[in-house]
């Protein structure tokens, strides 16, 4: 099946316009499979209530609306008929989520004898708050209920050797097959050249010459772990007063962490800058002094990795995920997730001239080894194993 075109079937319950991980990798993934000669067919959801074929594009939207316990997640309306699929010989469909349309995906593929395999992009026991209800209860059903969904499909893919464990925890049998999205360096570091960094900077009163810029980007949510860099912070500020901190994101936590900041005194010194375009964060990150991170909910570290192709060091809690990343020390600092030693080593690397300029010269070249070419590569030989694994099967 080298070089045969193939025709993929992407069944996804967030996409862009939608700014989250699970639609970026998505995006990335279909651009380099594209480029590569295949066919790609998104379903996804609609901003609204509205059906829409964008069929230059290849995508059709399916009517959908805020998800009551997060806003910035569609669910699509369960009303989604075979019908409204077109009527492509698919030679495989990759599922991203386990929602409306993730399961529309499934359902399609094994009534039609089509390949299937599911992406699990997201921790989903980290997220037992949005469905408000007990712990107790929410965790134990997310293990079962993914350990029943992935059972349908031919193969998974885990974006990290960490979530590979959870799922192999869980009872999953069928192959797990360890994937990292890829990232692009080249453009990454391009973009990262342009001045705009510097003069975003300078609307809060920042300058990249005087003040030791730490910097964050994630979706907002009470699992990301701010407020421990919050206090981590808190801890910095008093060692390097000319410590600033700017967070990029937004999300259900707003409000909360800003009511944290004021009640650390530390609204004068941290920028919550909202959601921003995402091609203007490596101008930012370029001009910051170091990237710190502390979620421990991360099935792949991809922020990490694009921060580090601007040459931008970094201070991380460890955790799943993230540990694929800067498991060796190169390019970065794993710490436990304790504020006083994230502080501490977080003030060693901002203080020691020679470390932090090691640490700076390994970022590139680490982030260099997962480029989205040898990702998209990977992906594709996946897709074709996986078709030759189901027809043999077939025969027997």
């Amino acid at each position: 099946m080298e070089g045969d075109q193939m025709n993929i079937g992407i069944f996804t319950d967030t996409y862009a316009p939608e700014i989250n991980g699970v639609a970026m990798s998505i995006r990335w993934f279909r651009t380099a499979l594209e480029k590569a000669g295949h066919r790609t067919f998104v379903f996804a959801p609609s901003q609204n209530h509205d059906f829409r074929e964008e069929k230059k594009e290849r995508i059709w939207r399916f009517p959908s609306v805020a998800f009551y316990g997060y806003k910035q997640v569609r669910f699509v309306l369960p009303f989604v008929h075979a019908s409204a699929i077109p009527p492509v010989p698919f030679d495989i469909i990759h599922t991203h989520t386990p929602g409306t349309l993730g399961l529309r995906g499934l359902a399609y593929a094994r009534a039609h004898g089509i390949p299937v395999i599911h992406t699990y992009h997201t921790f989903f026991e980290a997220y037992v708050r949005y469905a408000h209800l007990p712990n107790v209860i929410v965790k134990p059903l997310a293990r079962i209920l993914s350990r029943v969904l992935l059972s349908r499909h031919d193969a998974v893919i885990a974006p990290s050797r960490g979530m590979k464990k959870i799922l192999e925890a869980y009872g999953v049998e069928i192959p797990i097959h360890v994937l990292p999205t890829g990232i692009d360096p080249a453009r990454i570091a391009r973009l990262s050249m342009k001045p705009s960094g510097k003069s975003f900077f300078a609307e809060y009163g920042i300058d990249p010459k005087r003040h030791k810029i730490l910097i964050t980007a994630s979706r907002l949510g009470y699992e990301k772990n701010i407020p421990f860099l919050l206090d981590a912070f808190r801890r910095i500020k008093a060692e390097v007063p000319s410590a600033k901190f700017v967070v990029v994101g937004d999300g259900p936590a707003r409000e909360s962490l800003i009511q944290e900041t004021e009640r650390l005194g530390l609204a004068s010194d941290v920028v919550f800058a909202g959601f921003l375009p995402h091609e203007t964060l490596f101008p930012l990150y370029r001009a910051a002094k170091l990237f710190v991170f502390a979620s421990r909910t991360e099935t792949q570290g991809l922020v990490i990795l694009e921060a580090m192709a601007t040459g931008l060091p970094v201070v991380a809690v460890h955790a799943m995920g993230v540990e694929d990343a800067l498991e060796d020390g190169v390019g970065g600092v794993l710490v436990p997730e304790d504020s006083a030693v994230f502080a501490r080593e977080t003030i060693s690397l901002l203080r020691s001239a020679s470390r932090y300029r090691k640490a700076q010269q390994e970022t590139t070249k680490k982030a260099g080894r997962y480029s989205m070419r040898a990702s998209s590569r990977k992906l594709l030989s996946l897709y074709q194993n996986t078709i030759l694994w189901k027809r043999q099967n077939e025969v027997h």
